[in-house]
């Protein structure tokens, strides 16, 4: 009997996939979420560096009159994961109803189970969201794994995650939200575990307002034909090169350029 694809031997020096999954915490009727810190150390640690995450990334946000009132969260609690669920809906009803049939009635799906949620509260209501899912993607079900390979290699996979449900509510009233919570999504994975890739797909509309991000399209356009005649990409990049690139656009005074940068990963 064939392996499981998220179960297959990792070549010399990368690890499995079985392993870096576990860095992931899966949980029942929830979706995942990031490792908890253990011990006092630690946990101010992740006390500080989330505050620092989330401060550069409210500065990415135009048209607050108080970015005070924005929160930056990975989803863990279950009110939470209710209000981002009812966005869900909210959003696709109103603006890409064709999407309401991937999810079930609670505005959950198969893949939230082994993903991480991420969203932005602006005076305590979701305004925007996004997942990351660990290896098999959902892309697989609309694009053959041998074309998916030739932009994200099978070994690669171990530390590569998916992105999706990517949304922002049309009367959130502030701008650059998209941006503000990849940033935030991505410098959170990156901080906090050994996933350094991911690969999403996106209708053409929206791979446009992604290209501010050092991301790569796929080989070729494809269409999904349960959801219309809507061309879609696949959308490759890194989390560190992301990360660096949005911190000299942000930051234009070379001093905190240098020590945000300073303060990343090296790999």
């Amino acid at each position: 009997m064939n392996a499981a694809p998220n179960k297959f031997e990792a070549p010399d020096g990368a690890v499995p996939i079985r392993l870096r999954h576990a860095e992931i915490l899966r949980r029942p009727g929830l979706p995942a979420t990031l490792p908890a810190a253990l011990g006092r150390i630690a946990v101010l640690r992740a006390y500080l560096l989330h505050h620092a995450i989330e401060w550069v990334s409210r500065r990415i946000v135009q048209g607050a009159n108080d970015r005070g009132e924005l929160e930056f969260k990975v989803v863990r609690e279950r009110r939470d994961w209710t209000a981002v669920c009812a966005l869900r809906r909210e959003v696709y009803a109103t603006t890409i109803p064709y999407m309401l049939s991937v999810l079930d009635p609670t505005g959950a799906d198969e893949y939230d189970h082994r993903s991480v949620v991420f969203g932005v509260w602006l005076r305590g209501r979701p305004v925007a969201t996004v997942r990351y899912t660990q290896w098999p993607f959902e892309v697989t079900r609309y694009v053959p794994t041998t074309t998916l390979a030739g932009s994200i290699p099978l070994e690669a996979c171990d530390k590569t995650l998916e992105f999706s449900r990517l949304l922002v509510a049309s009367d959130a009233g502030v701008n650059r939200l998209m941006p503000a919570l990849i940033t935030y999504s991505g410098l959170m994975i990156l901080f906090n575990t050994s996933f350094r890739r991911y690969v999403g797909y996106a209708k053409m509309s929206v791979v446009r307002k992604l290209n501010s991000f050092h991301c790569e399209t796929g080989p070729q356009a494809f269409r999904i034909p349960e959801r219309g005649d809507h061309q879609y990409e696949l959308v490759i990049g890194e989390f560190l090169n992301d990360a660096r690139h949005f911190i000299k656009r942000t930051f234009r005074f070379a001093p905190v350029v240098t020590a945000l940068t300073c303060l990343l990963p090296r790999s």
